[in-house]
């Protein structure tokens, strides 16, 4: 893939005093931690400026758009985070959107220009078979490693992302992880369903506590700030360094400092297996691991092992290795684990974010601008 040296417009979400978020319709510079990703990102050419001269002028056929949702009974593709899919026909309006079902035939897709859906690598192969018109597609997703597929390096076809959406939920569940080890309140719920009056002295603080973030994206970049806003010493990890960050040759140094290690980094190739043996030996006793991003970038066995012979303090994991987790396996049972099924994503103000992501994505498709959370194939991201 070649690349331009061009940046990307990226959407900034404000919070108002609901506290839900929503995308600012101005061009921002990106976030440190991926500004050179995006910028590299190649300009494509997907037809938008002969959109943008159809829309401005007198009766501009609608856009055909198809939303691969769940089942007919309601089910999501993957999980309840895709929930919004099935809101998208009624929100696009003005468009015509067509509704393809699990259990549906793709035909009804043919000739759609844009599609949104999950990161099912399938049944986006089947869409661009019977769709090949479609010069853009949005996964509800942030991690796009399913996606990454030959079929989609063109020139003239982009993917997009959810990231953004996700962000404020996924940073307050590690935070709510981080108290939860601090004032160590599992042994308190275990204690309190043995009706034992429980009294557990090791409780620590979280302010002045060191938190090494793994991936300073847009994920990490929220919960970095949070965390120095309670008094928390941040230590960022990202490809490139900078701005009080480290690279990742520099991971076994910095894990040694960790009180808490938070893996927020997409899953790539650079990515796989980044939490290597190594680094969990270099933590301290009283440590511990939250994973939020990919189960593939932890070494599984070194950390279970750790975990056994008390190396580490914990693990708090919302991204396993194997989803669902297995009912037999033995990370259900590690009294120093707690076990999230792949729900640190979840939140009622996602459903806001996605559709104000999704509705500024196209009107920069119509109008020929360039689209927000595009994909770097190449990086993985």
């Amino acid at each position: 893939m070649t690349s331009v040296n061009r940046p990307t417009a990226r959407i900034r979400f404000s919070r108002s005093r609901s506290g839900s978020r929503s995308p600012r319709n101005v061009p921002i510079r990106p976030p440190a931690s991926t500004a050179t990703a995006f910028r590299s990102v190649p300009e494509r050419n997907i037809a938008a400026a002969s959109i943008a001269r159809r829309d401005h002028s007198t009766g501009r056929p609608p856009l055909k758009l198809a939303v691969l949702v769940g089942t007919r009974r309601g089910a999501s593709e993957s999980h309840g985070g895709f929930g919004v899919l099935g809101d998208l026909s009624e929100v696009l309006g003005g468009e015509q959107v067509v509704a393809v079902h699990l259990d549906d035939e793709l035909t009804s897709a043919t000739g759609a220009e844009a599609a949104f859906g999950g990161p099912n690598p399938d049944r986006l192969r089947a869409l661009l078979a019977v769709a090949p018109r479609l010069r853009w597609y949005h996964t509800m997703s942030a991690g796009v490693e399913r996606l990454l597929m030959p079929e989609l390096d063109r020139p003239d076809i982009v993917l997009t992302n959810n990231s953004g959406a996700y962000d404020l939920a996924i940073a307050e569940h590690v935070v709510a992880m981080i108290f939860a080890a601090a004032k160590r309140l599992p042994g308190s719920f275990a204690a309190q369903g043995r009706h034992d009056w429980h009294d557990d002295p090791r409780a620590g603080d979280v302010r002045g506590a060191t938190l090494v973030v793994l991936g300073m994206g847009s994920i990490g970049g929220e919960l970095a700030g949070i965390a120095r806003g309670l008094g928390m010493r941040v230590i960022g990890v990202r490809r490139t360094g900078g701005d009080g960050s480290v690279t990742p040759d520099r991971l076994v140094e910095v894990a040694a400092r960790a009180d808490y290690l938070a893996v927020c980094a997409p899953l790539t190739p650079a990515t796989r297996g980044m939490v290597t043996a190594e680094v969990i030996a270099a933590l301290p006793r009283q440590a511990w691991i939250i994973n939020i991003s990919r189960g593939a970038i932890v070494d599984e066995a070194a950390l279970l092992a750790a975990l056994k012979e008390r190396r580490i303090a914990g693990a708090s994991i919302d991204a396993w290795w194997t989803e669902p987790l297995p009912k037999d396996s033995e990370w259900w049972d590690l009294p120093n684990v707690i076990v999230t099924p792949h729900t640190s994503h979840s939140s009622p103000s996602v459903r806001e974010r996605s559709i104000e992501l999704v509705r500024e994505n196209l009107r920069r498709f119509k109008s020929g601008e360039p689209l927000v959370n595009r994909v770097d194939l190449s990086l993985g991201y």
